[in-house]
């Protein structure tokens, strides 16, 4: 339930900004096994990409304007870049 509602959310967003979405592979394992990469797949302004390096993805921070994760690493160099 929980990850069908994060894409919904993802649908929603993705209709008014651009999202890049680096994407785990046991996440993207999980989307196969309840059938939503194909959904994520229609999405036109979501990007999903494999993960990506330390610098790629500070670089991508940086010119975000909001950052959506659970990771703790990224929560703390969004924290410091002042990125919401």
């Amino acid at each position: 339930k929980n990850l069908r509602e994060i894409i919904s959310t993802l649908n929603e967003l993705q209709k008014k900004i651009k999202i890049i979405y680096p994407c785990h592979p046991r996440t993207k394992k999980q989307m196969e096994r309840f059938a939503l990469l194909a959904q994520i797949k229609k999405m036109k302004n979501l990007i999903l990409t494999q993960p990506i390096g330390y610098l790629e993805m500070l670089n991508l921070i940086e010119n975000a304007r909001f950052i959506l994760t659970d990771s703790g690493g990224i929560q703390e160099e969004s924290t410091f870049l002042k990125i919401p």
